[in-house]
């Protein structure tokens, strides 16, 4: 289904003249009576990774497949730094079904491989962001590629905390009391070079 423009005006509408304080409160309000399809329209037709996966917005792709994209990011940390993602709207990867998301690591894995030899790097990241606390600035589910170089000024640093043994066992038994493993079915390993006539985009 697609939303026409006139639907999308209407919503914008709605929106006018609402004092800016307000606005995310009015916005949830709208979009809390706009029917399921229309939203997950609404939420793809707002994302740049569904307009690159739809086609409709360019990108450097190096690779695709019938459900990821990998693109170079256009505003890399180092060069060749790449973003994998799903060509559906997930915002963020835990939403993604289990098998996409073993179909994702696997394929980001031997993406960073890849790129690893083509670039020359001395090392790599493989980044997760989910959530603009995060640092997530595109709502779609993906991995950051990053490759790395020597004195290349890419900060993934933090300042560490100074805990005390009470603390980690509160937070062991959070965490450890919320854990609940499923076994995966056997998915076979993804080889590029086994998948390059089909995947790899010419």
């Amino acid at each position: 289904m697609s939303l026409s423009e006139e639907r999308i005006n209407e919503i914008r509408q709605q929106l006018e003249g609402v004092p800016e304080d307000k606005q995310q409160e009015k916005l949830q309000e709208i979009l809390s009576n706009i029917p399921p399809e229309e939203l997950e329209e609404l939420k793809t037709q707002q994302c740049v990774f569904c307009a690159i996966a739809k086609g409709a917005l360019s990108a450097y792709k190096i690779y695709e497949d019938e459900s990821l994209i990998a693109v170079l990011d256009i505003n890399p940390a180092t060069r060749g730094h790449t973003i994998l993602f799903s060509k559906s709207h997930y915002q963020i990867i835990s939403l993604l079904p289990q098998e996409a998301q073993i179909r994702l690591f696997t394929v980001a894995t031997k993406l960073s491989k890849v790129i690893y030899e083509a670039t020359q790097a001395k090392g790599t990241n493989l980044l997760v962001q989910s959530g603009q606390s995060a640092g997530q600035v595109v709502p779609h589910a993906g991995v950051h590629i990053i490759p790395r170089f020597e004195n290349d000024d890419v900060a993934l640093a933090w300042n560490t905390l100074k805990l005390e043994q009470k603390d980690f066992l509160e937070m062991q038994n959070k965490i450890k009391n919320k854990v609940v493993l499923e076994n995966p079915k056997k998915i076979e390993p993804v080889s590029m070079r086994d998948t390059e006539e089909k995947e790899r985009i010419p």
